[in-house]
């Protein structure tokens, strides 16, 4: 049984956070916002079951990506948003070093989650604000929002 761990990503709409994890996880992405589910183990076991205060506990969670759809041998992936707003990804300790997660690839997802999540965000307000808002791309890769009053 691999321990879930906590990652901290510093966002908090839920509405946006669907489309940003829609955006990297696709189809593979579920939807359970309006009723929490279990995470589960490699080997088919709920982890919100647990006692709390076992280290494999994970909480249920609104958006999930099962196993299957990560790698053989995984565990799911989680989302979970707490009565403060704060939306926290749950990744197992496992997955981390050996699976869709190891080598840095949790890192630059946490990156790529905060980019395309402020991208949004800043569209979304800017739009509400009465701007037009065009977005450029560099070749770099680099992204510039060009906002214009309506």
């Amino acid at each position: 049984m691999s321990m879930y761990t906590q990652v901290d990503v510093e966002i908090c709409d839920m509405e946006i956070a669907i489309e940003v994890l829609s955006e990297i996880f696709g189809p593979n992405l579920e939807n359970h916002c309006d009723n929490p589910q279990a995470l589960r183990g490699y080997r088919g076991d709920n982890r919100s079951a647990l006692p709390t205060t076992n280290k494999n506990y994970a909480p249920k969670c609104h958006l999930i990506v099962r196993r299957q759809n990560l790698w053989t041998g995984a565990n799911d992936f989680g989302v979970h948003q707490g009565a403060d707003g704060k939306i926290t990804l749950y990744v197992s300790q496992f997955d981390r070093g050996k699976g869709a997660f190891a080598g840095g690839k949790l890192t630059e997802m946490k990156h790529k989650i905060k980019r395309i999540y402020s991208e949004k965000l800043v569209m979304r307000k800017a739009r509400m604000a009465g701007y037009r808002v065009r977005k450029k791309v560099s070749a770099d890769g680099q992204i510039k929002l060009v906002l214009k009053r309506k």
